[in-house]
C-alpha cells in the first residue's frame, strides 16, 4: 500500500527546472523535465526505520547542546531563588525600582525555569518516539507523541493511553504535568509578615543616680504636694518615655533612685475599750450603744481603739494613738439626732518618729506611718459600714482575722529611699516597666563628705574591686549580696591603679546618691508629714443597723485625702493599704527620676527605637517542589541520551522531517541505502530547505 503523493512542484512554475536539478542532486531522486509530483510516502515503510546506524556518527553530545544549556538554566533558577530568598529572609521587604516585588522576581525565575523544563522534556519525549517506533506501532502514535511533547494535556492523554509501557516517556509526561503547578508553589515561598526593625534613633527613659534637688526651692513643696495628690487620686507612675515610633525596647536592666514601700499588719498591738460617759467602762467584749442608753440626753457610747504609746509627730511627748468612736445614747435612742455634731471618729494615721528627739524619722529619708481603722458598733457583725448590707464570705473561720470582716485593724507602713532595677518596653505607645529587684530595706551609707545617703550596686564591680571592699575597706560582703550602704568618702582609695572614687562609681552607674540638700534635717520627710497625718469621721445620718441598737450608719465620711483613700468607706483591708502605699512610692519615685539633673550623673536610660514594617518570611519547604522537578528533568535527559546511544538511535528528537523523508519501502529513499549512512537532523533540515511544498 502506498499513500497518495504530495504535490510538490508546478511544472510551469518559473525556475522549476533548476529546482528539480537541485532536488535530484540533494536527495538522489530521478526527476524528469515533466515530473509534476515528487514521491514522499508515509505508507508501507513507516515501521521500517533504519535498524543499523553509523555508531560513531552519533556518539557525541553536540546534538544535545541546547538541552544541556537548558539544564544549566534549570539548575540556575532554583539556585537564584535560594540566593534571592536567603539574602532577604527575615529582612525588610526590598524596595526595588519600578516597584518590583520579591514575588515578581520569583515569578520571573519560575517562568524561565518552567520554559527550560518544558523544552528539555519535549525534546526527550520527541527523541523517545524513535525507540518506540523501532517496533511496528499504530500511525496515530505519532500524533500522541507529538501532542505529549507539546504540553500537559497531550501528556495526560498519552499517560491515559499507554500508562507506563514506555517509562521514560511517562516520566517526561509527568514532568510536563507537574510543571503546570509550579507557579503557586513558588509564590508560597514568600510570606509577608509584620516585623519590628530597629531604628538609628535612641529611646530614653528618665532615671537618677544622683539627686540634689534642694528642699529650699520655693516650688518644692508645691511639686511634692502635687505628687502626693496624683498618687492618691489617680495613681500612675506618670513616667513618659521618649519613643518616636511608639515601639521601643530597653535592653537589660537599668537602675534609678526610688522610694520603696512596706506595710505590716499591727492589729495584734491594738487595745479596744468600750465605755459609757455616764457609767464608765463596759466589761462586755462586744458592747453596743444600747448598753449606754439612759434618760440623759448627753449620754455617750464610746469605743476606743488604741496602739501603744509612742513618739508621734502630732505630739511633743510619747502618746497613745487611738480612734474614739462616739455616739449619743441618751433619751429616745434611735433617732437621727443621736449622731454627735462632729461625727464619730473611724480612722486615724500619724507619722512615727525617732524616740530620742521627737523630730527626725527613725531612719534618714524614711517616713514611718501608723494607722488605725477603729472598731465600731457594727464591727464583727459582718455589715458594710457605709451601707449596712451584710457582707458575704465572713462566716468561715479563716475570715475572722480579715480586716473586711472584722471591721477594724492597724498597720505600720514605711516609705524609704531605695534603688530599683527595671526593664522596660514601649508597645504601641504604651510604656511597661517591670520591677526586677530593689535594694529593699538595706541601710544606706553616707554620701559626700559624710553627708547624704549612698548605695552601691556591687554587680557593677570587678572581682578585684569586690575584694578591695572586703579586705581593704572592711565591708562585709556576702558572695551573693548585691547592695551595700557605701560611705562615699571612702571611695577615694586607690587600688591597683584603679580607683573606687565617687565620681568613677557614679559615672559607671554603680553608685546611687541622695545629696545632703535632699535629706538635710530631714526636710524632705518633714514636707511629706502633713500628707501622712489625719483622721476620718462619719458624718450625717445614713440609717440604722438593727433598729439603731447596734449603731447608726453615717451618710458619708469626712476628713483628709489620704485617710479617705485608705479607709475606702469602711472597706479597708491590708491589700488595699499595701496598694495605696505602693502608689505613693511610685509617685515619689517618679519625682526623683524626673527632677534629677541629667548632666549630674543621671543621664536617661537609652533604648532601641523600633518601627513596624513588612518583612520577608521564607517558607523553605515549598522549594522542594521546583527542586524535585529540576532533579527529575536532569535524570530524564541523562537517561534519554544514554538509551539513544546504547540502542544506536539517531538524535532526531521531535522533528517531523524524518517521517516526510522516509521512503515507502525498506532500503529505498534518502534515509537508507544512499551510501552515506543515516542522516543527522541537521542534514535533514538542510535538505528540507530545498524542497518546496504546498497543500491544495
Amino acid at each position: 500500500m502506498h499513500t497518495d503523493s504530495y504535490e510538490l512542484v508546478d511544472p510551469g512554475e518559473p525556475n522549476s527546472a533548476a529546482r528539480r536539478i537541485d532536488f535530484a542532486q540533494e536527495t538522489g531522486y530521478k526527476v524528469g523535465p515533466e515530473t509534476a509530483q515528487y514521491p514522499s510516502h508515509l505508507g508501507d515503510g513507516i515501521h521500517q526505520l533504519p535498524q543499523e546506524h553509523d555508531a560513531t556518527h552519533h556518539r557525541t553530545l553536540a546534538p544535545w547542546t541546547q538541552e544541556i544549556l537548558a539544564c544549566v538554566v534549570i539548575l540556575g533558577a532554583p539556585l537564584a531563588m535560594m540566593g534571592t530568598l536567603y539574602a532577604h529572609a527575615g529582612q525588610v521587604a526590598p524596595h526595588w525600582p519600578l516597584k518590583i516585588t520579591i514575588n515578581a522576581l520569583l515569578s520571573i525565575y519560575s517562568v524561565v525555569f518552567r520554559a527550560a523544563v518544558g523544552f528539555v522534556a519535549a525534546s526527550c519525549i520527541g527523541q523517545l518516539q524513535w525507540t518506540w517506533f523501532k517496533s511496528e506501532r499504530p500511525l496515530y502514535d505519532v500524533v500522541r507523541y507529538t501532542d505529549a511533547s507539546q504540553g500537559p494535556w497531550g501528556s495526560f492523554r498519552w499517560l491515559c493511553t499507554h500508562h507506563l509501557r514506555q517509562p521514560l516517556t511517562a516520566l517526561g509526561a509527568i514532568i510536563l504535568i507537574l510543571a503546570v503547578a509550579l507557579d503557586p508553589f513558588v509564590q508560597q515561598l514568600v510570606r509577608p509578615v509584620v516585623c519590628i526593625i530597629a531604628s538609628a534613633e535612641a529611646a530614653t527613659l528618665p532615671r537618677a543616680n544622683y539627686f540634689a534637688d534642694t528642699t529650699e526651692d520655693a516650688g518644692f513643696s508645691q511639686d511634692l504636694a502635687a505628687t502626693m495628690e496624683r498618687a492618691i487620686v489617680a495613681p500612675t507612675t506618670g513616667i513618659e518615655a521618649h519613643c518616636p515610633t511608639g515601639n521601643c525596647t530597653f535592653p537589660g536592666e537599668f537602675g534609678t533612685l526610688a522610694y520603696c514601700s512596706r506595710c505590716e499588719d499591727s492589729s495584734a498591738e491594738l487595745t479596744v475599750v468600750f465605755r459609757c460617759s455616764a457609767g464608765g467602762v463596759l466589761d462586755q467584749p462586744e458592747a453596743s450603744p444600747k448598753d449606754c442608753v439612759t434618760n440623759e440626753s448627753d449620754s455617750l457610747y464610746i469605743a476606743e481603739t488604741s496602739l501603744p504609746e509612742g513618739p508621734y509627730s502630732s505630739y511633743d511627748v510619747p502618746t497613745i494613738m487611738n480612734v474614739s468612736y462616739r455616739l449619743l445614747a441618751g433619751g429616745n435612742f434611735g433617732s437621727g439626732s443621736y449622731i454627735t455634731t462632729e461625727g464619730p471618729e473611724v480612722f486615724k494615721m500619724d507619722v512615727f518618729l525617732n524616740e530620742t528627739d521627737f523630730e527626725h524619722p527613725m531612719r534618714p529619708g524614711t517616713v514611718t506611718v501608723r494607722l488605725i481603722a477603729g472598731k465600731t458598733p457594727i464591727s464583727n457583725r459582718h455589715f458594710d459600714p457605709s451601707t449596712g448590707v451584710p457582707l458575704d464570705g465572713c462566716d468561715a473561720p479563716e475570715s475572722r482575722d480579715d480586716w473586711r470582716c472584722r471591721g477594724y485593724g492597724a498597720a505600720t507602713c514605711t516609705l524609704s529611699p531605695c534603688v530599683r532595677m527595671y526593664n522596660a518596653t514601649v508597645v504601641n505607645g504604651r510604656l511597661t516597666e517591670s520591677l526586677v529587684s530593689d535594694s529593699g530595706s538595706m541601710s544606706w551609707g553616707t554620701g559626700f563628705e559624710n553627708t547624704g545617703l549612698s548605695m552601691l550596686d556591687t554587680l557593677c564591680l570587678t572581682e578585684a574591686e569586690r575584694e578591695h571592699l572586703r579586705l581593704d575597706l572592711g565591708y562585709k560582703l556576702e558572695p551573693t549580696q548585691r547592695w551595700i550602704g557605701f560611705n562615699a568618702s571612702n571611695g577615694d582609695y586607690a587600688h591597683n591603679n584603679n580607683t573606687l572614687t565617687t565620681e568613677s562609681l557614679l559615672s559607671r552607674r554603680c553608685l546611687y546618691t541622695l545629696s545632703n540638700d535632699f535629706i538635710r534635717d530631714d526636710a524632705f520627710v518633714q514636707k511629706l508629714e502633713p500628707h501622712m497625718v489625719g483622721n476620718l469621721r462619719g458624718v450625717g445620718y445614713g440609717g440604722y443597723v438593727n433598729d439603731g441598737l447596734n449603731g447608726i450608719l453615717p451618710d458619708h465620711f469626712q476628713g483628709d485625702l489620704l485617710p479617705k483613700k485608705l479607709y475606702d468607706s469602711g472597706r479597708i483591708d491590708m491589700r488595699h493599704i499595701e496598694r495605696t502605699f505602693a502608689d505613693l512610692s511610685e509617685s515619689l519615685t517618679k519625682y526623683l527620676r524626673t527632677h534629677a539633673s541629667s548632666g549630674n550623673y543621671s543621664a536617661p536610660a537609652r533604648g532601641v527605637v523600633s518601627y513596624h514594617t513588612t518583612c520577608v518570611e521564607v517558607q523553605w519547604p515549598w522549594l522542594a517542589y521546583p527542586a524535585a522537578i529540576a532533579l527529575l528533568t536532569l535524570v530524564l535527559l541523562e537517561l534519554v541520551v544514554s538509551v539513544s546511544y546504547t540502542r544506536n538511535r539517531p538524535v532526531w528528537k521531535a522533528s517531523p522531517l524524518v517521517w516526510i523523508h522516509q521512503s515507502p519501502g525498506q532500503g529505498a529513499g534518502p534515509l537508507a541505502g544512499d551510501g552515506t549512512g543515516t542522516p543527522t537532523l541537521a542534514e535533514l533540515e538542510r535538505r528540507s530547505k530545498l524542497i518546496p511544498v504546498s497543500v491544495g
